[in-house]
């Protein structure tokens, strides 16, 4: 465990190698008499449609890394027709897989094979053609197949922060959700994240030249009044805040910050009052579906802002036109009922005058909060689930929001509050997170840099990692005797905690001397 700004750094510097978007293109090409991948211009195309390209020459390595992607990617696969039948046989039914693409040498060879994959979407010996249906398909799957975090609420189910289950998961994205909203940077921390979120994605997209003109244009240009135009605008910024959110990345949503928050602003000054009903067409793995009929009757969170069409048919043409493997996934419009009396829902606006969308969309706030009504199926139609927007004061929800708001004092709260309520909840590892974020951040004073390692010991402590632990513990000492007064009982605190973490890893005699001085300490301060 690192235990200074440099494990800041790395966290952040080890996103580079790592796909920050939801969708990856995965090329295997090991024809050693084709090296079309290794053309400059057909690999700027495909990055222009989708950045993240990874291509393989060894079938090994590529189906390893498809088998460990999260559950929050999605990979549009391309192969050359030699090995399609055989690494498709193996791979199809991963889930992240959204797509096939086959690199043919022969458009009138018979594939008559590929029929029974409904995932293969086009076969093409020109390069070119190829990746004109790869961009075409895209501008669908990217409405369709993106995943929807989302976190259930039971109400007849107890809320224990102690115990594991889908009422805490549900606590805890509300927790991140209130300290996104509400946390407060000063004008110094803004600049400091927005300098630190250009140098990383320059970097990320150090290959792509149209994303790092759009870069250019945001850190010239942006103003927050904007930041709807830019949500909706085909950028690496919807992209980012999407992944990110997905995959909870702690580092990379507090540099995003400003932006969530922005964005929120500009959703509360447009709030509608006026719209009723609105509509989304999502493809929803087997498993996906489940969830949703399992959650009947039961409150979801959407942990990401979440667009919608008012037109139902306009919601329609995407699902009607999408062909899917029916075995795997299933269509499913979401109907969303609103009523617009409610008071303290998360806002939501109509957005179509800041987007370039054809069609008249809304746009839910981060965490909007659900009920699921109801699950349906016509005969040869999507499945419909029906949702009711519900307020933050919903009577079965009063534990949850109650129990957030006993954890921020509101004037404070920061990076080491939010990370004190995550670790009392028992998210370690997000937690540390937080705790290390601070020390990166020179805005924070020797009190909160004494008080996050100190926590960052106890959590190694209770990994198990002792040496990391007395490493930051000596460190918060460091810098409580440089700032307290000798007999602060913060002190004794200190001595006692490297007591035990020397205890914990068998070091009896220093962890005597250490109780021994936490002893002197209190009874000085008595």
């Amino acid at each position: 465990m690192q235990t200074n700004e440099s494990a800041s750094r790395s966290s952040l510097s080890s996103m580079i190698g790592e796909n920050q978007e939801i969708f990856s293109l995965v090329w295997l090409d090991i024809s050693p008499s084709d090296d079309t991948h290794d053309s400059i211009d057909v690999q700027q195309q495909l990055r222009s449609i989708i950045n993240h390209l990874i291509i393989f020459q060894d079938t090994e390595e590529c189906e390893q890394y498809i088998t460990s992607a999260s559950k929050e990617d999605r990979l549009v696969f391309i192969i050359n027709e030699k090995y399609a039948l055989k690494m498709i046989k193996n791979i199809y039914d991963i889930r992240q897989i959204i797509s096939f693409y086959i690199h043919s040498t022969d458009d009138n060879q018979d594939y008559q094979w590929t029929s029974q994959y409904k995932k293969i979407k086009s076969i093409k010996s020109d390069i070119n053609e190829l990746i004109s249906n790869i961009k075409v398909d895209h501008a669908k799957q990217r409405k369709l197949e993106e995943p929807i975090p989302i976190n259930v609420f039971d109400a007849n189910q107890s809320i224990d922060r102690l115990v594991s289950n889908a009422n805490t998961e549900f606590l805890h994205s509300q927790l991140l959700i209130h300290f996104l909203l509400h946390i407060e940077l000063t004008n110094e921390q803004i600049t400091e994240n927005k300098k630190e979120l250009m140098e990383l994605c320059k970097r990320i997209y150090h290959d792509n030249s149209n994303q790092l003109k759009i870069l250019n244009e945001f850190e010239h240009n942006y103003v927050s009044s904007n930041a709807l135009w830019w949500y909706t605008f085909d950028s690496f910024l919807y992209q980012l805040l999407n992944k990110s959110l997905n995959s909870i990345n702690i580092d990379l949503l507090y540099l995003l910050q400003f932006f969530i928050c922005e964005l929120t602003q500009q959703l509360e000054k447009d709030q509608s009052s006026s719209i009723v009903r609105v509509y989304r067409g999502y493809v929803l793995s087997n498993d996906e579906l489940e969830l949703f009929k399992e959650s009947t009757g039961k409150y979801i969170s959407i942990n990401t802002f979440f667009s919608a069409y008012i037109r139902r048919n306009d919601a329609l043409d995407y699902l009607n036109n999408y062909e899917h493997d029916i075995n795997h996934a299933k269509k499913v419009l979401f109907k969303i009922d609103i009523d617009p009396r409610l008071l303290h829902i998360k806002p939501l606006a109509n957005i179509t005058i800041h987007s370039q969308a054809t069609h008249e969309e809304v746009l839910f706030s981060l965490g909007s909060i659900f009920r699921v009504n109801d699950i349906h199926r016509g005969k040869n139609e999507p499945y419909v689930v029906t949702l009711i927007l519900c307020s933050d004061d919903t009577h079965q929800l009063k534990p949850v929001f109650d129990y957030i708001k006993h954890q921020f004092d509101e004037n404070s709260i920061n990076l080491l509050s939010f990370g004190n309520a995550l670790k009392r909840t028992g998210k370690l590892d997000e937690a540390e997170k937080c705790y290390q974020r601070l020390l990166h951040d020179s805005t924070y004073n020797k009190i909160f840099i004494s008080r996050s390692y100190h926590h960052l010991g106890r959590i190694a402590e209770r990994k198990g990692d002792y040496d990391a632990s007395l490493e930051c513990l000596y460190k918060s000492l460091e810098v409580k005797l440089e700032i307290m007064k000798p007999n602060d009982p913060s002190i004794a605190q200190s001595y006692n905690c490297i007591g035990i973490a020397y205890q914990q890893q068998g070091n009896l005699e220093k962890a005597l001397d250490a109780f021994n001085k936490a002893l002197s300490s209190f009874r000085s301060y008595s």
